[in-house]
This record gives C-alpha cells, structure tokens and sequence, in this order.
C-alpha cells in the first residue's frame, strides 16, 4: 500500500585480486573526542554484555576453571562500579528489552532460563531461542535444520510469548528446511531454506526460498534455483543470513552464502544478496584465502567492503552501490586510515546498531566514523584504549573497548544519531504496511496498528523516523520507539494484550522542562478557578476549559494527552512565526487557531515530534 496508510554479524567471504586502495586526504575538523574511564575492571575469566534494559550497565559472569561451572551473573554500574547479584545462572546471550538467557548445566537440555535486568522473576523455557526479535516485540524462534544425510529432519517453532508457549510451523516442507533466518525489523517476517533430495543433477540439488510475514501461518515461493551438493558433506552447501543485527534492515534484504568445495583453502564462499524479498540475487564476491568480503545495508544502498591478502589496509577496498548492487562505484579512504601494508594492522569496520547509515573503522591510530555508509570519513578520536569496539544497541548512541588494564572505557557518539531522519526507502513486501513519501518514512506492525486506530495523521502526523532503540528520559528505560511529527511512539512488550501495549511519549514533560525549571508562570501550581464549564486537575494543579477541554474529551483524554501542566498563553509558534495560546499537557501542546474557527481545525495538535528532534538537531 503505496498511501497512508545487538554485537554486529560481520559476513567474512572472499573475492578476487583488489586492486590498490584509492585514499583521499583528511582533516579534523573538530576536536577528537575524548574517551571516559568507566568504573567497571574485569576480574580475571569474567564474560560480558551490555544490559540492553537501561543505559551505563554491564553485565558479568565468571567461569571457574578449577570446578568447570559458570558462576552467577552479575549487574554493573559503569559509573560507580557497584556489582548487584542479578542471577544465579550465568547468561548465555543478552537480547533486546533487558531479557536476559541462560543455559543449564546439563548440556542435554533443550530448555533455557530467561530471566530480566528490568523485571523480576525467572522462567524456565522448554526449548533455546535460535532466533530473537529485535523489532521489541517478545517473539522467539527454535529451528532445528534438515542433517547433511536427511537422517533428522527440520523443525520451526514458534513463540509469541518470549517462550512460554511454542507452536510448531512450516509442516509443508515435510522436514527438508536447510536454512531458516528471522528478518530484523520484523519478527513475523522469516525465510525458509528449502532443498528438494529427488531433483537435480549428481552435483546440484534444486532449492526454493520461502517467505513468511505472519509467523509462519502462510507462506510465499520468493525464489527457485539451484544449489551446490557437497558429497564431502553429504549435504547442499547455502545457507540464508542477515546482512547485521540492526533491527532497521529492512524485510526485503536478506543474503544467501553459497559454498563450494571442501575444508580448508580450497573452500570457496560466494556472498549475494537480495533487496527485493528473495524475488532475485546478486553476488557480492567470492570466499577464498586470498581475500574476503562484508557487506552493510542502509536505506537501499550496499557497501562493499573487500580485503585482499594479507589482510591489511592498503589492500582493503570500498564500493557503494544504489541499485542493489548491480552497479558499483569506487570509494575511497582517508589517508591515514589506509596507509600500512602489514597484515599486523589491525583495521575494522563496523556498522552502528542504531543508525544503519553510520560505519566506524578503528585502528590503534584512531577511530574514523563515516555518516553516509562510506562515501565520506572523518577521524573522531585518537589512540583507543582498546581494539575491539563495542557499540551500544540504543540512542543515544555510545562506544564501548576493553583497555589493557581491563578497565572499560566508553565514547560519546550521541551527535551522529541524528542520520535516524534520513529518508528510507519503501519497504513494503506484503502490500499491508504504510510508505509516506512525505518524510520518506515506513509504518508498519504494531505502531501502524496504533497510529491507524488512535487517529492517525490527524492526530501525529508522518513518520519522522524509522523504529529504533531509545533512553526513555522519564523512567531511563529503553524502549523500541518511532518518532512521528506530534508524537513518539514506544513500544512496552511488558505490557503486550493490554491497551498500554504502545504507549505515547510525554513529550510535552520533555520539552517543557527548561520552562518549568526556570519557573515559567504558565506552569506554576494552581487552583481550582471554577471557570465555567471547566475542569480542575489536583494531579498537576491546572484548569482545563473552552475549545481545549472540548478537543481532549472528544479525542482521546487523559490516556492520549495525559494530565494539562500549564494553564492556557500565548506562545510563538516555532512552525510559522506565529503567536497562538497554547496549552501543555504531559503529552501534548494545543493550539487555538481563531483563524479556522467553526472548522475542526478550530484546535491543532502541536508538531512536538518535530520540535524534540529540532533540540536534538536531527532535523
């Protein structure tokens, strides 16, 4: 419908010759920025994760060599460094919302323990999630695939509960699913992998690729072709994977890795990917022990990023591409970023989790941070204290390293997030989701069931944003989020099969705050001034009356605009110049426009989505 309606995957393959790198010189245009000691030092055998629940936390767990066990898991604060016990299971894996999981002892056992760094409570699930959604929402995957010699067969199952209840899918293929992965910015949306053992030739099997966008209760045929059969194997060679693990790619871009030939330096790896769904594919490069390939997606362009051997900057090469990767265009580095030719300089590429348009290169030089997927590069810091990076899964956005002296240290990337208003394509498959050219927005899941049902355009406006991880200032939480031009959407899977499912920001508080701390008079305590006709709030201590207490009994009260906390004045409108008396509630500002008197536009809705990301400079 064309009207209004967390770590990163890096895919390693190997391609061709390269030719030399193309650099480009640099210069600083702002001081570096600085990198904070946090008061986290790892003890000796400790593993990590950032706590994805709230900000400047990390989790820890120890192994005890001398028994073999996994002591109990621990929560950090990165700026006091006081350790709270969390679990007595060490973690496993630490996935969006604060959910945390943690796999028994007993190494035959299927089931997992999920407990949160947000909620109390523990719950002990019959099967390990192979796949979790990163769209918010609680849905868990558990995939068994097809054996090499078809001895054991395929299995979905499917949780839309975080893994209380399972539920069996994709029966039809009676067992031969090769390949299964779950889609970024919906859990609904997976493909399946199929392999035909009857058709082919001695050397090829016959495969077809499937698409699910509602959990696996129907399926599309996105693909027919045919795969490698591997007899060192006894098994088809390709498999489905995702380009990252930032829940903005989209449904429509998935890769296929094909492999070929057996272990060791005679394997070769072809990477292709498609941006339309699986209807079609196109290669990336070739696997081979003389270089390797990455590939990052963002708002339908690739960026290709080759290395050849010895792995080293002066032989790593960029390419950009718009069309889906059948045309490429050569980019080119800083000089100092690709200088050096040893295989010892360690040179990294990363692509940030909450903006797909931003990639981070790092070597013991420095950091060089790229806002447009490549095709232009500034150095934003100096020697890092460690290598390896680690990129917060939330806004506002930070880089976390390990230092020598197992001391983390953390680096402010906040400013760059601003690339989130940047247009997106239109990533409709299934025909039901929302594009709005007008901002270059998507709407689709549960916020455009939302948005739909609770007044729409009328009453947010367009999309500003696509769906990302976000510090909630009013509870510090991090909650999955979508900026609108009135509104923020987030999203409380907590609070799933209630009607605060989808709750709306109090964007009105956030904006207001400098108001009130300078003590604002509109926004003073009062009383009761018995207005005709009007309403009197002890909550906050205003008066609600006229057009405006009209507009917000008639659409939506307290549950879309939550308590006044001003009384009526006149303000200027930062839209058009204009003065108009206006009214704050905790999520909201109305506006009376004498103008459109005797309309139903008599009374706007203030474009505070708008006016929020004006202050964070994103628009």
């Amino acid at each position: 419908m064309k009207t209004p309606l967390i770590r990163f995957v890096s895919i390693l393959l190997f391609t061709a010759l390269l030719l030399p790198l193309v650099t480009q010189p640099v210069s600083a245009t702002q001081p570096f920025k600085i990198w904070e000691a946090t008061a986290l030092v790892l003890k000796n055998s400790e593993s990590y994760c950032l706590d994805t629940g709230q900000p400047n936390r990390m989790l820890v767990y120890q192994y005890d060599a001398t028994t073999t066990t996994l002591k109990e898991t621990y929560l950090v604060d990165l700026k006091t460094g006081q350790r709270t016990f969390l679990n007595s299971h060490a973690f496993s894996q630490c996935a969006p919302n604060g959910i945390v999981y943690a796999e028994p002892q007993d190494r035959n056992d299927p089931g997992v323990f999920r407990y949160s760094t947000t909620e109390t409570g523990e719950s002990k699930l019959a099967y390990k999630p192979t796949f979790i959604a990163l769209d918010g929402s609680r849905y868990l995957y558990n995939f068994t695939p097809v054996s090499n010699n078809e001895s054991q067969k395929s299995k979905i199952l499917v949780s839309q509960d975080g893994g209380l209840n399972w539920q069996e899918i994709g029966q039809q293929f009676n067992g031969m699913v090769r390949s299964f992965v779950v889609t970024n910015s919906d859990a609904r949306s997976a493909y399946a992998l199929v392999q035909d053992p009857q058709t082919g030739s001695d050397s090829t099997r016959n495969i077809a690729i499937y698409l699910t966008q509602d959990a696996g209760a129907s399926w599309s045929k996105r693909f027919e072709g045919t795969a490698p059969y591997d007899f060192s194997r006894a098994g088809i060679a390709v498999y489905l994977t995702n380009l990252s693990q930032n829940p903005q790619i989209p449904v429509n871009v998935i890769g296929l890795i094909y492999e070929g030939g057996g272990f060791g330096s005679s394997n070769v790896r072809e990477l292709k990917v498609s941006v339309n769904g699986a209807a079609s594919f196109t290669s990336l490069g070739f696997n081979r022990m003389s270089s390797a390939v990455t590939a990052y997606y963002s708002n339908g362009k690739l960026l290709r990023i080759s290395k050849g051997y010895p792995y080293s900057p002066a032989n790593t090469k960029l390419d950009y591409s718009s069309d889906g990767g059948v045309n490429w265009q050569n980019l080119s580095l800083p000089n100092e970023l690709a200088s050096g030719s040893d295989y010892s300089v360690y040179l990294q590429f990363y692509q940030s989790p909450v903006v797909t348009s931003n990639i981070y290169a790092s070597r013991k030089e420095g950091i060089w941070m790229s806002p447009d997927l490549g095709q232009s590069w500034q150095k934003i810091t100096g020697n890092p204290p460690g290598l390896g990076l680690i990129f917060s899964p939330y806004a506002p956005s930070r880089i976390y390293t390990l230092g020598e002296d197992q001391r983390f240290y953390s680096l402010d990337v906040s400013e760059y997030d601003k690339s989130l208003t940047a247009v997106a394509p239109d990533n409709d498959l299934s025909g039901e989701n929302f594009f709005f050219p007008q901002t270059g927005h998507n709407l689709n899941g549960i916020f455009k069931q939302y948005w739909r049902d609770k007044g729409g355009l009328m009453q947010f406006g367009y999309p500003r944003t696509e769906p990302f991880y976000e510090v909630n200032p009013a509870d510090g939480k991090i909650y999955l989020a979508q900026y609108f031009e009135r509104n923020r959407f987030e999203y409380h899977p907590e609070l799933s099969g209630t009607p605060y499912e989808v709750m709306f920001g109090l964007l009105g508080n956030q904006l207001t705050e400098p108001l009130r701390q300078a003590g604002h008079g509109a926004f003073n305590r009062f009383e009761d001034m018995h207005y005709p006709n009007a309403t009197w709030f002890p909550e906050t201590g205003h008066n609600l009356r006229n057009s405006f207490k009209g507009y917000w009994e008639s659409h939506g009260g307290l549950f879309m605009y939550g308590y006044p906390i001003s009384e009526e004045y006149y303000e200027l409108n930062p839209d058009d110049g204009k003065s108009y008396v206006v009214q704050y509630f905790e999520r909201a500002r109305l506006e009376w426009h004498p103008e459109l008197s005797g309309t139903p536009f008599g009374v706007l809705m203030g474009l505070l989505g708008n006016a929020l990301l004006r202050n964070k400079e994103w628009l």
